[in-house]
């Protein structure tokens, strides 16, 4: 894994309980490929510090996934991108679909377990800092779930907007439902990130929405991709 280009993914750890911290940090730490950059108590000092380190955040929730939380993350985390890459939750206890839907929409990309194995824990956060969704296997029934269920959560959205898609973007946002990262999405496409960002754009006005999670869930909830597919 190491080389001359080799960067480790720098990480903040976020959670009000410092036994918690710590406790993730010793996870992350023994992992070559992760740098710890800061250890913060609370969601707006997390941002702070991530956005300065170019860090992804993972943030642990001692209880579960909370109305409140998503609402500093919806505050919060729009306005950090693309200073900050990703955000993943790791979670004490499951969720139900209508808070995972509402993170998802809030910039959250990854869901793990606090008792799932380190390697899961270490995987979601290479898979989240590089611009892709991780899932925990055991909440991902319940993610898919939230988003076929889901109704539009913008007053503009526009269910139709599909039928207006060039090519390009139908097959971008295929992609981007999919997991892929904009660098990702353009190499397979044999195009520059800026034509991939400039898509994604037009998609968004399109639809009405504002953000890539809302695209993603967009994309499932229109039936453009299928979970079991």
């Amino acid at each position: 894994m190491k080389g001359s280009d080799f960067t480790p993914v720098k990480v903040v750890v976020c959670d009000g309980d410092p036994l918690t911290r710590q406790g993730v940090r010793a996870i992350l730490v023994d992992d070559p490929g992760t740098e710890i950059t800061g250890l913060a108590d609370d969601v707006s000092s997390a941002v702070a510090m991530a956005a300065e380190a170019g860090a992804s955040i993972v943030v642990t929730a001692t209880a579960p996934l909370g109305v409140q939380l998503v609402d500093r993350f919806q505050r919060l985390v729009p306005h950090a991108f693309p200073a900050v890459p990703g955000v993943l939750l790791l979670m004490g206890t499951g969720a139900d679909r209508d808070e995972l839907m509402s993170a998802i929409q809030a910039g959250i990309r990854g869901f793990v377990l606090k008792d799932d194995p380190a390697d899961v824990i270490i995987h979601a956060v290479r898979a989240v800092s590089q611009g892709l969704a991780f899932f925990s296997p055991p909440l991902a029934r319940d993610v898919l779930a939230a988003v076929r269920e889901s109704r539009p959560a913008h007053p503009r959205l526009r269910e139709d907007a599909r039928t207006t898609f060039t090519r390009r973007e139908h097959e971008v946002l295929v992609r981007l439902a999919r997991g892929g990262s904009n660098k990702e999405i353009a190499q397979s496409m044999c195009v520059a990130e800026a034509t991939v960002r400039s898509h994604i754009y037009k998609i968004l006005q399109k639809t009405g929405l504002s953000s890539r999670s809302q695209a993603v869930a967009y994309a499932y909830r229109t039936e453009l991709v299928r979970p079991d597919r």
